[in-house]
């Protein structure tokens, strides 16, 4: 004969279950045990559980539930009562869909984690691109680009994407470039490499790059770069 320890239950003191073990008619409400023997469920006490098979733990634990004992509604009740298959599956399903829950938020801070901690990607460059050109793919073709110099260190060019808004491309590439400006200016933009800037945030955008620069400079890449080589956005 095997046994299995299907759930403990609770339920209210003054709406006590009977226990099921053969010449036992007492009432039970805390740690009600559910057990399944060679298909047939039956619900014992605490205390008849331990006599029949020798210790509190002699099962394991509850397949389903924490095995503290989980408190029934009032309908939860009667279904232990009148169908303990059917609260056995429906405590069954009650567990699926919180493990299912529990999955989907690991799942939403392990991605939080990523986007904050993990080091943004560099910007995609063109191999042996044309110096009349500019270095990325989804740049516009031949744009007038802006070059400026911060007083803070740090690089960037100002370019139109193919798609029409602007990016500010940080040049030389450095990690933390997408913490360098407030949302003001434009959003990081994680899978181009750069900042993101709207047409009508263009003037205030390029307005406060240049009160926090040395120097700009505005034309094509040849006339800006002469014949640098694109090793900086790589």
């Amino acid at each position: 004969m095997t046994a299995t320890l299907k759930a403990i239950l609770q339920v209210d003191k003054d709406h006590r279950v009977q226990c099921q073990q053969p010449g036992c008619a007492h009432g039970v409400y805390r740690a009600i045990h559910v057990i399944e023997e060679d298909g047939k469920l039956s619900v014992l006490g605490s205390t008849c559980f331990k006599k029949r098979f020798g210790r509190d733990d002699a099962l394991g634990k509850p397949t389903y539930g924490s095995g503290t004992g989980q408190m029934l509604s009032s309908e939860e009740r009667q279904m232990l009562i009148d169908n303990t298959a059917a609260l056995i599956e429906q405590l069954e399903k009650q567990q699926r869909e919180q493990r299912e829950i529990a999955q989907v938020k690991l799942a939403t801070l392990h991605a939080a984690f990523q986007k904050k901690y993990a080091p943004a990607p560099r910007p995609v460059v063109k191999e042996n691109a044309d110096l009349l050109g500019v270095p990325w793919i989804w740049a516009k073709s031949m744009p007038s680009i802006a070059y400026f110099q911060m007083k803070d260190g740090t690089a960037w060019v100002r370019v139109q994407h193919q798609e029409g808004f602007h990016m500010l491309m940080p040049w030389p590439w450095f990690d933390g470039w997408d913490e360098v400006f407030p949302s003001c200016v434009g959003s990081p933009a994680h899978e181009i490499g750069g900042i993101k800037v709207q047409p009508t945030e263009l003037v205030h955008a390029v307005t406060y790059l240049r009160v926090r620069s040395n120097s700009m400079q505005v034309g094509i890449w040849r006339e800006i770069f002469g014949a640098q080589k694109h090793r900086h956005g790589a």
